[in-house]
């Protein structure tokens, strides 16, 4: 649930998680570039790489975040609930 409390940095935790998710995906790339059938190698490649970028996209916004060129925690507004009525 959104608050005002500001997001802590990433743990160790979570830095394993995400590379440990990325290199999965990219192995899963580099398996479906072994497929011998054309016609379903080429798909999976596609879909597969779709993937795999959206996992390493992730882990550059978290270092992105982490060096400060991101601020995770600028314009927090609280959610329409929290807020006062007009």
């Amino acid at each position: 649930l959104p608050s005002d409390e500001p997001i802590p940095p990433p743990t160790f935790r979570d830095w394993l998680t995400i590379t440990a998710i990325c290199a999965f995906l990219l192995a899963l790339t580099y398996a479906a570039w072994l497929i011998p059938i054309g016609g379903l190698r080429w798909p999976a490649v596609i879909i597969a790489g779709f993937v795999a970028a959206a996992g390493l996209f992730v882990l550059g916004g978290m270092i992105a975040a982490v060096l400060g060129i991101v601020d995770v925690n600028e314009d927090r507004k609280p959610c329409a609930d929290e807020r006062p009525p007009l």
